[in-house]
């Protein structure tokens, strides 16, 4: 319209490098995709100096169909049903583009809610949360050569609360009283560096050669038990790698949330056990992620690239804290042992 633009209906949300909410549909040097963030969205955005200029703000309600933490429609697993998640959003970003940067400020609000199963009495599970993320990035040519400098960063962090993950006892609380709610406090960053070499053919023109780092932080929560969630989770659309973060320990956190749900092993499983598998995402966790591209043909891509990652904190297993009254890792093992290895990736593809 001559005031903005309008966007009514599903949509898919997207933002910076995809750690906080990811569209699916980017692609990347290793891994598949999952789906990815979809909501029931009113959205506006204007350029606010005018039309064709760089400094845009937009401006969003949003109802959750599906994400990394909701799902409108639940799960109707035999045996296992859960309600589906009512989650609200209010979304607001401002952004100044031009071809060669891009720097971005994003803000989230959200309410979700669902219906709990329960012994006695039914009752609502709630989280209120915030989060706040900044995003940027460049290319620019390298002067003297046929190259490209490029880069981009995100970073973002989540606060709230939440009793979809029961609170700790404090001191002084009788056990017959609720539980406080849990506090959320968990940060995530990424950052990538590359440069893309130019080859021609007539008036044909394409990146035959590409070196790139990538790193990664993700907080990571040593203690599930003291009323805090400190572990941030990015988005599973956010491929680091191929094995490691998507199926190693996707395989190990969700064994974890099986067992410490299995009948034969407690009597009455922890809630919030269906947000503990990582469902391939980054979690509690750094990395550095070296990359590279050799394009002899434009239709044909060789690629490589290593994956050194370690956690950033001790990393418990939260059955085993929970359900067997010790700290160890998913595998039993001593959680102060961060080092999670190294992954060697390969691979090629044609277009």
């Amino acid at each position: 319209s001559p005031v903005g633009v309008f966007r009514v209906g599903q949509q898919a949300s997207h933002w910076g490098m995809g750690i906080l909410g990811n569209v699916g549909d980017h692609q990347s040097m290793f891994g598949d995709y999952q789906r990815g963030s979809l909501v029931e969205r009113v959205l506006y955005a204007v350029p606010v100096l005018g039309k064709g200029t760089p400094l845009t703000i937009a401006l969003a309600g949003d109802l959750v169909f599906e994400d990394n933490t909701a799902d409108l429609l639940g799960d109707d697993i035999k045996g296992h049903p859960r309600s589906g998640d009512r989650a609200f959003q209010g979304v607001g970003a401002i952004a100044y583009r031009t071809k060669e940067f891009e720097l971005g400020v994003y803000g989230v609000y959200r309410h979700q809610e669902r219906d709990a199963a329960a012994v006695l009495t039914p009752f609502t599970e709630k989280l209120e949360v915030g989060s706040f993320d900044v995003t940027g990035k460049f290319n620019r040519p390298v002067p003297g050569t046929h190259a490209w400098l490029y880069g981009q960063l995100e970073a973002a962090m989540v606060f709230g609360s939440t009793t979809y993950v029961r609170g700790a006892y404090r001191a002084g609380t009788s056990a017959t009283q609720p539980a406080q709610a849990e506090q959320i406090r968990s940060y995530g960053a990424v950052a990538k560096l590359g440069v893309v070499r130019e080859a021609h053919e007539g008036d044909l023109r394409w990146g035959d050669l590409v070196a790139e780092l990538e790193w990664g932080w993700a907080s990571g929560d040593a203690d599930p038990n003291d009323g805090v969630t400190k572990r941030f989770t990015m988005d599973p659309n956010h491929n680091v790698g191929l094995v490691l973060f998507d199926h190693v320990l996707a395989w190990k956190t969700a064994r974890a949330a099986t067992i410490a749900q299995d009948a034969g092993v407690v009597n009455r499983a922890t809630p919030g056990l269906d947000l503990l598998p990582s469902k391939g995402g980054v979690f509690g966790a750094t990395y550095l992620n070296p990359r590279f591209v050799v394009r002899p043909r434009p239709w044909l891509d060789l690629k490589g690239g290593v994956l050194i990652a370690q956690t950033t904190a001790d990393f418990v297993d939260p059955y085993h804290a929970g359900a067997l009254g010790n700290f160890a890792n998913y595998d039993g093992g001593d959680p102060r042992r961060h080092d999670l290895g190294v992954e060697l990736d390969l691979g090629f593809m044609t277009r």
